[in-house]
């Protein structure tokens, strides 16, 4: 029966129940739940992130002891396109980075992981917009030399902004990478050898942002390749149905 309130007027409009609500969601419809397409740019982000961040750091001119300004300065001037194109990939990766780990704490969360996935993003998205400034000081530095300045006095000049950037950076980002260590362990996506894989990775990423060499930088971003590869089938996957919901 249809309830009326008076002649040709309707009833109030009855609610689904909340186990329509349910069997919606496990379809992929809910707001918790990402369509085929997002989910397969979700994971192009997971894949591609970490490799452009590597190939930005692999492009810079190798630099053994990043402490020594001079050899920083000769490495500059040597080929100024190089210096700038290097550090401007190696920014767009660190952003890249941080919109790949949200897609994939945002495939841990559908997968029932909530403590520590949703910890992950600050650290992670802070730590590598800091990190992305380091680029853009080195750049401003470029900047001054080809204006005429000392590039080593304006490097000496810098450390005292510079190294407090590195460090603050490293520290937050480290926190994000325990954070997303943890998330994995606890959501069981992946077998026992791939999720050591994959937090032994994470945490070489962690510890390699604090050094300042230039061998430090090479391997805590391939590291992250190798920490982040292994979670993009997670992230095109759709999310399994919840038991009784199928």
């Amino acid at each position: 029966m249809t309830a009326t309130t008076s002649p040709g007027r309707p009833g109030p409009t009855a609610r689904p129940s909340p186990s329509m609500r349910s069997a919606g969601h496990a379809r992929g419809l809910g707001p918790g739940s990402w369509s085929r397409p997002r989910r397969l740019l979700g994971a192009a982000t997971v894949a591609v992130g970490p490799l452009v961040l590597l190939g930005g750091i692999l492009y810079h001119p190798f630099i053994a002891d990043l402490r020594h300004k001079h050899d920083v300065a000769v490495a500059l001037e040597a080929s100024t396109i190089r210096w700038s194109v290097a550090h401007l990939v190696a920014a767009v990766g660190s952003a890249l980075v941080a919109l790949a780990f949200l897609a994939v704490t945002a495939a841990l969360r559908q997968r029932g992981e909530w403590r520590w996935s949703g910890r992950v993003v600050p650290f992670v998205v802070v730590g590598s917009t800091l990190f992305a400034l380091l680029p853009a000081m080195e750049i401003a530095v470029l900047a001054a030399s080809l204006a005429g300045a000392d590039a080593e006095a304006v490097l000496i000049e810098l450390d005292p902004w510079f190294r407090p950037v590195l460090l603050g950076s490293a520290a937050v980002f480290a926190v994000g990478m325990a954070c997303a260590a943890r998330a994995v362990v606890r959501a069981r996506v992946l077998g026992r050898a791939m999720t050591a894989l994959v937090v032994g990775a994470l945490a070489v990423t962690a510890v390699a942002r604090f050094l300042p060499f230039g061998a430090a930088l090479t391997v805590g971003a391939a590291a992250l390749v190798v920490g982040l590869l292994p979670l993009v089938g997670t992230v095109a996957a759709r999310p399994p149905v919840p038991a009784g919901l199928g």
